[in-house]
């Protein structure tokens, strides 16, 4: 069933790209800095919150690696040194330091965890959202794998 999934995810990466070479700038939009907040990008519902905070351990870490690098998906379309090359999303190096400073009141785990559920709920200046919805409702994540992205996530520093 995963790799259903990511043969689909792979398949929408590609078009999309081969969209994006057809006209227009074919260099991927990738935010190096956040832009500060605007009246528009401030949630009007609470922060999300799953409870606890994640447990960040090694199992659940290497789990949310695994799936960020093939069984998420995440890898076709964002890039992370030594874990993945994706080309159309930002890249996600150093994530937690931009996530914990994205949205005030949310902490970097929120942010994150945000951006997994509800993919176009605050997006990077750039963003294509309706890609990514395109991409992003093809995947399906249970509760343990959203934690296990965001342990692994928050350790992208």
């Amino acid at each position: 069933m995963r790799r259903s999934a990511l043969a689909l995810i792979i398949l929408f990466a590609f078009i999309a790209a081969a969209g994006a070479c057809s006209g227009g700038d074919p260099s991927p939009t990738v935010a190096t800095e956040p832009r500060p907040p605007r009246s528009d990008d401030v949630p009007t519902q609470p922060a999300p919150t799953a409870g606890e905070p994640v447990a960040v351990n090694a199992a659940t870490i290497a789990s949310g690696r695994e799936l960020f690098a093939a069984g998420g998906g995440c890898g076709a379309c964002h890039a992370i040194e030594g874990v993945a090359n994706g080309v159309l999303g930002p890249d996600l190096d150093g994530i937690v330091s931009v996530a914990a400073n994205r949205i005030p009141g949310y902490t970097a785990e929120q942010y994150l965890r945000e951006s997994i559920v509800d993919s176009c709920a605050y997006t990077v200046e750039g963003t294509d959202c309706n890609l990514m919805l395109n991409v992003m409702n093809t995947i399906t994540l249970t509760d343990a794998d959203v934690d296990a992205l965001v342990a692994f996530l928050l350790q992208q520093r």
